[in-house]
Parts: C-alpha cells; sequence; structure tokens
C-alpha cells in the first residue's frame, strides 16, 4: 500500500498491486483527502450480504430493477460499466476490492464483523462468477485500511460466531478478551472460491493506529469520518485517465 496524491482528491492510499493493472483505478481515502465520496455510487450500508449490481441506467438487487437514484440497502457492489466509480465507506470495518480485467468487471465490498462471518466476499466473488462470467483465478484483489487484528476486540459470542462460520483460525486467544483476524478471514474467503493468493494484496494499514491518517469509529466515536474505498474501470489500453471528479 502507498501513499499517492491523485488529482482534485489529493492524498489517498492506493494498492501496488493495483496500480500494475491496467484498466482500473481506486483509492482509499485518508483525512486529508478531499471531495472522497463525490462521484461515487455507493449503497446504504447494513452490515448484511446483500450485493447491488450497477449498470449504465439502474441497479439490480435480487433480481429486482431499480433507478440508480434509489437508496439501495447493500454491502456490496458490481459494476462492469466503464468509467462508473463505486465504493463502499468504512471506519474499523474491512473495505475489499476486486477487479477482473478479463471480463472487465470491479466490485467494493463492506466487510464488517458481521459480513465477514457470513462470507460476503465469498459471495460476492460467486456473484462475480454467476452473473458476470468471471473466473476466481483472474480476480486481483485489494484489502483496505481497517482494524488490525491486534486492536480488535470483542466479546466471547463473536468469537462463538467465527468459530461456528468455520473460522475458528481467525479468533486470537493470547489477549485478555478474544481478538478477530478479519483480514485473515476475509483471505480465506477469497483463497476458498479459488484465487490466487499472489493476486490478493493484504498489506493494510490499521485505522486504530493510523490516528493522523485514518479514521476509526472505535477510537474517534461513531460520529467520526469515514474512508471510501473505490474503484473504477478504465480504458484497458493506452494511458489511464486520472483519477478525479467527473467533469460537468
Amino acid at each position: 500500500m502507498q501513499i499517492s496524491d491523485i488529482g482534485q482528491r489529493k492524498k489517498v492510499l492506493q494498492s501496488q498491486l493495483l496500480l500494475q493493472q491496467a484498466g482500473v483505478e481506486h483509492f482509499s481515502s485518508t483525512k486529508a483527502t478531499e471531495h472522497a465520496d463525490e462521484g461515487v455510487w455507493m449503497p446504504k450500508q447494513v452490515h448484511g450480504t446483500t450485493i447491488v449490481e450497477v449498470h449504465e441506467t439502474d441497479c439490480v438487487v435480487e433480481g429486482e430493477h431499480w433507478p440508480k437514484s434509489t437508496e439501495i440497502q447493500a454491502d456490496a457492489v458490481i459494476t462492469s460499466v466503464d468509467g462508473e466509480w463505486i465504493g463502499v465507506h468504512t471506519a474499523d470495518c474491512v473495505p475489499v476490492l476486486l477487479y477482473d480485467p478479463k471480463r472487465r468487471v470491479v466490485a467494493a465490498v463492506h466487510a464488517g464483523w458481521r459480513g465477514t462471518v457470513k462470507h460476503i466476499v465469498g459471495k460476492t466473488i460467486r456473484e462475480m462468477k454467476e452473473k458476470f462470467g468471471c473466473a476466481a483465478n483472474d480476480l486481483y484483489a485489494f484489502v483496505g485500511p481497517s482494524i488490525s487484528p491486534e486492536r480488535f476486540e470483542v466479546g466471547q459470542e463473536v468469537a462463538d460466531e467465527f468459530v461456528a462460520a468455520g473460522r475458528g483460525e481467525c479468533v486470537i486467544g493470547q489477549y485478555r478478551k478474544p481478538h478477530i483476524d478479519l483480514w485473515q478471514s476475509n483471505v480465506m474467503d477469497m483463497l476458498d472460491e479459488g484465487m490466487d493468493i499472489g493476486q490478493i494484496d493484504c498489506t493494510p494499514l490499521c485505522t486504530m493506529q493510523e490516528t493522523d491518517l485514518l479514521y476509526s469509529a472505535r477510537r474517534e466515536g461513531i460520529g467520526t469520518g469515514r474512508i471510501v474505498t473505490a474503484i473504477r474501470l478504465t480504458p484497458a489500453h493506452g494511458t489511464p485517465a486520472e483519477a478525479s471528479l467527473p467533469r460537468a
């Protein structure tokens, strides 16, 4: 992960792995980012596993079509529309970006602990396979800034849910209370679906630790700002367009 200065958005975080891929742009905002959510299509997040597909003129949720202006309750977004920024907002939860350069499809996933324990990343990959014809071994992934296992303390009831979901190895018992490794759990979803470990960038900064750079609801309270993690398709050949705001 690196800090970049891109256009009008200014200071953002980017994946070095995704930066090496043609045909895609992405970012995770910081406290210094400007216009972080402008021009980005985002759902109303509810800590569930609903996925919305964004098309040129409408959105599709579980087979039902809605105008793009509709406030859609979902926690993952998929699109194959060139130039369409899609994203999620977080402040400790895990943002995940997915990119298929062959089928030209991108996704943004909000994986809080509730979504993680319900395998929202795996569900999103399956929908990319089923609805867009993606192959898991063609996908690239970026796990964005979020709370680290060293800082994510939970109650025993949350740890029990991870054990029940087949993610017992993501429960860390060496602390006074259980800790959860959300990063590992989401990467395990990717591997379970057939992704190549070499195409997964899981080197995120911890939101709890990066006080000056990132927002953290646990550290600063629920009313703090939010990190926007977004992705869009650009022309696959030639010079990629600058990750800037939409032109009037």
